[in-house]
């Protein structure tokens, strides 16, 4: 039935004049990747900052939205997807840098206070580097404000804070720490690796 069904589409779309092509599964990963790594590094950053897409890529944020993004991509690797770095910069001119002068999905959700996508964009992103043993500072602090930022507004139960949030620094918290003492625990490990790498700037 499934491969009557896509036949049937491929079919339907062609006959629009529509171009159609078979891809690889792994090129859909990929592609999927590519695109959560773009959203991951303006949404949750415009949703915090209260900025534009247009704004978080003038000259005074546009280097933390670079350092996301390459955060990203040190994932990507991880991954099997090597890069490059005109790759960045592929990705900063022709995605990011078009965005146009409006506020991200999140940012909406937020104002709403309605439950955001982070767990599907910075927060995958960070379930990859929790596997591999990663660390990435800034999609892990974007993420910690903007489920910290569901809490309080009502929209995320305090008990439900995706692990790989403290995942890194769940030996110094200790099993019987509450998940507000954890968080506790996880922000300054937090704020310790971006004071570091501001350090080694």
């Amino acid at each position: 039935f499934r491969h009557i069904f896509f036949f049937d589409c491929f079919f339907a779309i062609s006959a629009t004049g529509l171009g159609t092509e078979v891809v690889s599964s792994e090129e859909i990963k990929y592609k999927a990747f590519y695109k959560t790594a773009l959203n991951a590094a303006l949404s949750a950053l415009c949703s915090i900052g209260g900025f534009t897409m247009e704004q978080a890529m003038g000259p005074s944020s546009r280097p933390l939205a670079c350092a996301l993004l390459k955060e990203c991509l040190e994932v990507r690797v991880k991954l099997g997807y090597p890069y490059e770095q005109a790759d960045v910069e592929k990705m900063l001119l022709d995605y990011l840098a078009k965005g146009g002068n409006f506020y991200p999905s999140m940012w909406h959700d937020l104002q709403h206070k309605r439950p955001t996508e982070i767990e599907h964009i910075n927060g995958k992103i960070l379930e990859y580097a929790v596997e591999y043993c990663m660390d990435l500072p800034l999609n892990n602090m974007l993420v910690s404000q903007i489920v910290t930022r569901e809490i309080n507004d009502g929209t995320r139960n305090s008990d439900h804070v995706p692990p790989y949030l403290h995942q890194r620094c769940v030996e110094s918290c200790g099993p019987g720490k509450t998940n507000r003492s954890r968080s506790t625990e996880c922000f300054r490990f937090i704020n310790s690796k971006v004071r570091k790498g501001k350090k080694a700037k």
